[in-house]
């Protein structure tokens, strides 16, 4: 599967990446990992960016944004993981 973007309507149309490696969707905002899905049927469950087989990608430092960026860390919710979630699962299909 290629990886694809989505939009997150709960946070303000945040774009992210989806990749599916390592039988994880890694969601990658800014070029780096902030966590990822595993999916067994129509279960998921969310893994902490530490926890994620990186690959080639590092895992998402919020200290390295643009200097004209606020600098706050980014957290997804359970509401927002389930956004996440509900569009890999169309994707999917």
């Amino acid at each position: 599967m290629k990886a694809f973007n989505i939009h997150l309507s709960s946070k303000n149309d945040l774009a992210l990446t989806i990749l599916f490696a390592d039988e994880q969707y890694k969601i990658i905002y800014d070029g780096g990992i902030i966590g990822a899905l595993s999916f067994q049927g129509n279960t998921h469950q969310f893994i902490k960016a530490e926890d994620v087989v990186p690959g080639q990608l590092p895992l998402y430092d919020y200290k390295k944004t643009n200097e004209n960026t606020p600098i706050e860390p980014l957290e997804l919710r359970q509401n927002e993981i389930e956004e996440i979630a509900t569009h890999i699962l169309e994707t999917k299909m």
